[in-house]
């Protein structure tokens, strides 16, 4: 690496830097990220089922409309194929070189990117063979256009055309392909019968120029997506910007600014990326950046209107989680899903990443009421799903009547019932991003006055034929006033009846054993007993002395 270069890597890192210290604060929708398959630290070639599969540098990533993702496992010189439930197998491809066969027989040179069309075919950009392969849904493996190991940038047909370093694939609805060539600096265009053209740039003429085909500039473009009116989205990875190239050949940039690294949301020209790579485009037009170098995720909508998703610019790692707790190392493909999901091929790590949008949470389940004085209390199970985000709430309601309580765990208690009305309640969850539907009512509680709790703590003191027995009130009195209390000794049944605490029980035999409970009336009844208490013994005291006589001394008595 000469003087120079060595100068701008310095540049771009001081500028990546700053940009993490200022730190993104716009996560306006953020995904939440877990790892689909993979394991992070490990390098190998194994396929299998989520962290049981290894993989080599993976950079490129594409998914089908039913649901499978295609991964160009570049060191490992495979394309591989993953489920929506994470299995991992090897489509094609077994060890460096360009020979066209089927499955393993098939052998490819560092491919990079991938894209899938409606059929299931897989288009790969060979990256070291400089040729653009056709894999069939069945593996087999041909060469669509190029030569293999043949390096220039001649438009023409099949094996005549020429490419430099093709980086980044994408497919339209019309089975056109679109290809990065990164080392000619241009956008090229592959029909289906491998027609090859040059759609925008002039081959080996870097720069940042907006304009019509070959009167547009581009540096070391590596990622390419294209939208339904087939607009294609250019990440432009050494100018740090992303390019827009209409149907006609018309260059603009949608955001970032050229020779500007940084990681700033904002729009068009405002915004800046740092050696972005991976596209994707969704159906309302807003397109997604794998942002290598700042290890996150982007989104900018059609307007150019530049936010993060997920992961922290500048703080690379390998961990799941939602918007900025998430953690990537040098994400460089990025696939899309009909449903808005986001695959990242999470090159660094050798991980493929899922990043779901947030929805609110799943119903609560298995609500359960019990009834008390004008109220009553709910217990309930928290949803089996968040919905990506953490709950923050429940909130449960009574039927009739719509009395609410809100908390953030199970049980609530719901107040302001009436009593003898019967209720059935229903639970709901909240999170980030909305309230979840409601759970299975409960059933059918009718609340109501009851008899106290029991009286606590009763402890009794002897005396002759007596017992003084001091308590405490009862939790509960069951919605009514408390009325008395009643103690009773134990043998025999002698009781004492009054309105607070301590009660004298009499009537007792002096040397015989008692214990005492105590029981709470209101109006609806009397409580169940308390506790015994320590066993005392009544006996007589002493009576008073008599017949006191005294004989004086010298100052004494």
């Amino acid at each position: 690496m000469n003087l120079r270069l060595r100068l701008l890597w310095v540049v771009a890192l001081v500028s990546v830097s700053l940009a993490a210290l200022r730190a993104q604060s716009n996560y306006a929708t953020p995904y939440a990220f877990t790892t689909l398959a993979g394991n992070a630290g490990s390098t190998g070639t194994a396929d299998g089922t989520g962290s049981a599969a290894l993989f080599s540098n993976p950079t490129g990533v594409a998914v089908d409309s039913s649901g499978n993702i295609y991964v160009a496992d570049t060191a490992n010189n495979k394309i591989r194929k993953i489920t929506s439930g994470g299995v991992v197998t090897t489509l094609a491809g077994s060890s460096f070189g360009a020979v066209d066969g089927t499955g393993s027989a098939a052998k490819f040179a560092n491919p990079n990117g991938v894209a899938v069309d409606s059929s299931g075919n897989v288009y790969v950009a060979d990256t070291g063979a400089r040729t653009i392969r056709k894999i069939t849904s069945s593996g087999v493996v041909t060469t669509l256009a190029g030569t293999a190991f043949s390096t220039g940038s001649t438009d023409g047909t099949g094996s005549a055309a020429r490419f430099n370093t093709p980086y980044g694939v994408a497919v339209d609805g019309s089975g056109n392909v679109y290809v990065a060539d990164n080392g000619a600096h241009t956008i090229r265009k592959i029909t289906s019968g491998g027609v090859v053209t040059t759609l925008a740039g002039t081959a080996f003429f870097s720069g940042s120029t907006d304009g019509t085909g070959s009167a547009a500039r581009f540096t070391g473009p590596r990622g390419v997506a294209v939208d339904s009116s087939g607009n294609v989205y250019v990440a432009d990875t050494s100018n740090h910007t992303i390019r827009k190239i209409t149907s006609g050949g018309v260059v603009t940039t949608l955001a970032g600014t050229s020779g500007s690294s940084g990681s700033t949301d904002g729009t068009g020209s405002a915004a800046r990326f740092f050696q972005p790579q991976g596209l994707a485009v969704d159906g309302s037009g807003n397109v997604y950046v794998a942002d290598r170098n700042n290890h996150t995720i982007r989104k900018i909508t059609s307007g150019g209107v530049v936010t993060t998703l997920a992961g922290t610019a500048g703080s690379s790692g390998t961990a799941d989680g939602t918007g900025s707790a998430a953690r990537f190392n040098n994400p460089q493909g990025l696939a899309m899903d009909t449903s808005g999901n986001i695959y990242v091929a999470d090159t660094i790590n050798n991980t493929i990443r899922l990043g779901v949008l947030p929805t609110a949470p799943g119903a609560p389940t298995a609500a359960t009421a019990t009834a008390g004085n004008t109220q009553a209390s709910v217990a309930f199970t928290a949803p089996a799903s968040n919905g990506g985000s953490a709950i923050t709430s429940y909130t449960v309601t009574a039927s009739p009547g719509g009395a609410t309580a809100t908390g953030a765990t199970s049980p609530l208690v719901v107040t302001g019932l009436t009593n003898g009305t019967s209720y059935t309640f229903t639970v709901t969850a909240t999170n980030s991003i909305g309230t979840s539907t409601a759970s299975s009512a409960s059933s059918a509680v009718v609340p109501a006055i009851v008899v106290p709790g029991a009286p606590t703590g009763a402890t009794a003191t002897a005396g002759n034929a007596q017992a003084s027995v001091v308590f405490t009130a009862p939790a509960s009195n069951g919605g009514s006033a408390i009325t008395g209390y009643t103690v009773t000794a134990s043998p025999g049944g002698a009781t004492a009846a009054g309105a607070t605490s301590p009660l004298v029980i009499t009537g007792l035999t002096n040397g015989t054993s008692y214990t005492f409970t105590v029981t709470a009336t209101n109006s609806i009844g009397t409580s169940t007993a308390s506790s015994a208490s320590s066993a005392v013994i009544p006996a007589t005291v002493p009576g008073a002395p008599t017949g006191a006589t005294a004989t004086a001394g010298n100052a004494q008595a």
